[in-house]
């Protein structure tokens, strides 16, 4: 038996433990209720008997009661991210000599990673609310893709800074922009 405890701020009477039941014959599935949660103060603990997916379905109580507050902190948050990734884009379209330094292309790509990213995160919005079907899969396969990306271009560049503060009587990496634009990429999209 596999106990997995969930640390909950809120505890609920309805609470129940579920897996992901997969349907062999046509490659979906559902949330298929195992037993009710077992209450231990702040936590609910489940009891399984089986390998797969695992999770706690809570009832659907709307905690948030303050989207829009949310939403606000978010656009500004976005916003001010937008104005940074354009001054950085607006700096390396003004002076060429600075946008040819390898560092500088990576941070570029990064910078139009995060723009996809934020992009993206509106545009599926605007889709989820006005279609559904393709046009939802595709924009939310775009905004993960976007997501994964953007994690990409961060571990290149954590990568290149510890080569560059850790591992200083190296030389420099070979072929270290070819190797980035693979990494950030095309990387991300396996």
């Amino acid at each position: 038996t596999i106990s997995i405890v969930y640390n909950t701020p809120y505890i609920h009477n309805d609470e129940q433990c579920a897996y992901w039941k997969y349907h062999v014959d046509t490659d979906q599935g559902q949330w298929s209720k195992d037993m009710a949660g077992v209450h231990k103060s702040k936590m609910v603990a489940c009891n399984f008997s089986h390998a797969t997916h695992f999770a706690l379905l809570l009832s659907d109580n709307d905690e948030y009661t303050n989207n829009e507050i949310l939403d606000f902190i978010t656009d500004i948050g976005c916003t001010l991210s937008l104005i940074g990734v354009g001054i950085i884009l607006l700096t390396a379209l003004i002076f060429t000599k600075w946008r040819q330094n390898t560092g500088i292309i990576i941070l570029i790509n990064f910078s139009l990673a995060i723009c996809l990213k934020i992009g993206m995160l509106y545009l599926s919005e605007y889709v989820k609310n006005r279609s559904g079907g393709l046009s939802c899969t595709i924009t939310g396969v775009i905004l993960h893709y976007a997501l994964l990306s953007e994690c990409a271009w961060m571990f290149t560049i954590a990568i290149l800074q510890f080569k560059r503060f850790v591992e200083v009587l190296g030389g420099p990496p070979k072929y270290v922009l070819a190797k980035a634009l693979i990494c950030g990429w095309i990387f991300p999209v396996f």
